[in-house]
């Protein structure tokens, strides 16, 4: 049985998100993806080359809904603060499509108005086969759907939950992602086909011997396990978050060269590395902290900014571990003019650099996951923090990277 596992990069934002150092894309598969979602030309493009090169194809719908409750019978397992719902990545796919891509079984559920669920994502909120749950749509409906299997992540693409295209519907989740094609005879000549069907700036075509991507981003649950789930609720642009998670986790605190700023606990250690290291390496000129004060910043709870619409996608500035360095030089989809060492220096600490992302963001780095090769030959290290054992130091080496 193939697994569903398409091309990360639409799960958020406009950056390429993949499991950690996977590739994110199952053998046999080739994945078409545009940020902020596949326009119709490429949609038209993908038909054409499945006809040429004798593939079936499909089209995933992909965005941010709320869950509102998990309950087991008439017992609550999972129930948000009142007016919040918690961030779920939904997708979904007609029961035609999932049969070949995710297996019959799992295709029964869909076509039986259930839903999967990810494994991480079930475990994350104690839920389990049987259980319902309360997701509202984009057009503020209501539905409730019965969990009919719990599936590895990988099988889902990272998405959280699947349902049916029909379902989906329902909920107006209308957003064309990603597009997939399988059963061709030739990935060589499946690639080259797509490829020339679509000559849109901005689109990837990627297939299963495509080499990772350097700035990938964390999946959505793999973000919630790492720096914990919020609820929320929208207001406008922004969004209003759960305060008891918000006074868990964020916190106020001062960097060198950009000074004081609001932060996640858990990021604020690979912060104050990165930009300790750009200052012992006189690289500090290169950052203007009266722009990261004005228009930069970390922590800013609000719906994520370009690439079409995105429904309710967050911010990864929501969860305060992405900031955003020299932003009025380096706008969302304008010229990159940050300098390439500072980016080195941040990816070595741990984030993604914006830079690189098929809509260029070269102010963002948002943080990724601990480069133990990279980081290990800073002069700079990492020590627990004696006025408070949840935070971090940076502190000088006393011996260069391999002398001691």
């Amino acid at each position: 049985m193939r697994a569903w596992v398409v091309a990360l990069a639409a799960l958020a934002l406009v950056a390429p998100s993949m499991q950690a150092g996977a590739r994110g894309i199952t053998d046999g598969t080739v994945v078409v993806w545009q940020s902020g979602g596949l326009d119709d030309d490429t949609v038209d493009g993908v038909r054409r080359a499945a006809r040429l090169v004798g593939a079936d194809w499909t089209v995933i719908h992909r965005g941010t809904l709320r869950l509102l409750a998990v309950r087991r019978g008439s017992d609550p397992v999972q129930i948000p603060p009142s007016g919040m719902g918690y961030p779920m990545a939904v997708g979904a796919v007609t029961v035609a499509a999932a049969r070949p891509l995710l297996g019959g079984s799992r295709a029964d559920v869909l076509a039986a108005g259930g839903a999967l669920m990810g494994e991480r994502t079930a475990a994350l909120r104690g839920a389990a086969v049987g259980d319902t749950v309360t997701l509202e749509g984009w057009n503020g409906r209501r539905v409730e759907l019965t969990i009919g299997a719990v599936v590895p992540d990988a099988d889902l693409a990272w998405d959280e939950i699947v349902v049916s295209a029909a379902v989906a519907e329902t909920m107006a989740l209308d957003r064309p992602a990603v597009a997939v094609l399988w059963g061709y005879a030739d990935e060589g000549v499946a690639l080259f086909t797509v490829s020339q069907m679509i000559p849109v700036a901005g689109t990837r075509v990627t297939a299963s011997d495509s080499p990772p991507l350097e700035d990938w981003v964390l999946p959505p649950v793999m973000l919630k396990e790492r720096f914990g789930e919020f609820a929320f609720r929208p207001a406008g642009n922004r969004i209003v978050i759960d305060p008891a998670w918000r006074e868990e986790n964020i916190v106020t605190l001062d960097y060198p060269i950009v000074g004081r700023f609001r932060c996640h606990r858990a990021v604020a250690p690979y912060l104050r590395a990165a930009l300790a290291e750009l200052e012992a390496r006189n690289l500090d000129w290169m950052i203007d902290p009266d722009d990261f004060q004005r228009a930069g910043g970390c922590f800013n709870p609000r719906l994520a900014r370009g690439g079409g619409d995105k429904g309710l996608a967050l911010s990864r500035h929501a969860w305060g571990v992405a900031v955003d360095i020299n932003p009025s030089m380096n706008p969302y989809g304008g010229p990159v003019r940050l300098d390439d060492r500072v980016g080195d220096v941040f990816r070595r600490w741990g984030f993604a650099w914006g830079a690189g992302w098929t809509v260029p963001d070269g102010m963002h780095f948002e943080w990724q996951q601990i480069r133990v090769s990279r980081q290990s030959c800073s002069d700079l290290g990492l020590a627990r923090s004696a006025q408070a054992n949840d935070l971090w130091e940076v502190y000088p080496r006393k011996h260069r990277c391999g002398t001691g």
